[in-house]
Formats: structure tokens, sequence, C-alpha cells
């Protein structure tokens, strides 16, 4: 199932990883207006482990992170999730 991220919070307490919340749909995605400001968001999250719960309660990571055009313009981060 693919993802795109839609917010990314980061945490004032450094020990405490960004958390990221996702849509499944590219229209609730957070956007950027340039693939080249989509490429820096990328390098900064995607290249790390990024785990999502699934209901069973097991967190399983996103794999295969990209960069999309979206069809109103922009660029979207987006992950492939195991389905649960």
């Amino acid at each position: 199932m693919r993802l795109y991220i839609s917010k990314i919070t980061k945490h004032t307490d450094e020990r405490k990883p960004d958390t990221y919340d996702f849509a499944k749909f590219i229209e609730g995605a957070l956007w950027w207006p340039t693939k080249e400001a989509a490429q820096r968001n990328y390098d900064l999250h995607c290249l790390i482990e990024i785990r999502v719960e699934l209901p069973t309660g097991q967190r399983v990571p996103c794999t295969d992170f990209g960069i999309e055009p979206r069809p109103a313009g922009g660029f979207v981060l987006s992950c492939e999730h195991p389905r649960s």
C-alpha cells in the first residue's frame, strides 16, 4: 500500500525522534513546490527507518521511499507500507 507523508512533527526533546503522520491519498500529503525542496526533506527524513504501527500493535518499517510529482503541482514524499 502506498502512503504519503502528511505531517512531520519535530520534538523539542532531542532524544525523541520525529513523528510522522501518513495519508492514503496524494491529495492529503505534505508537499513542496520544487523537486529540490522535496529532495532536501527526503534526505532529512527518509534515509532513517520510519516505522508505522499496525492495528495489531506491531510496528513495521515503511520501505521504498520516493519523491512523486503531485497532479496539482509540487512534490510529495511517499513510501510503501506493508498491509496489516
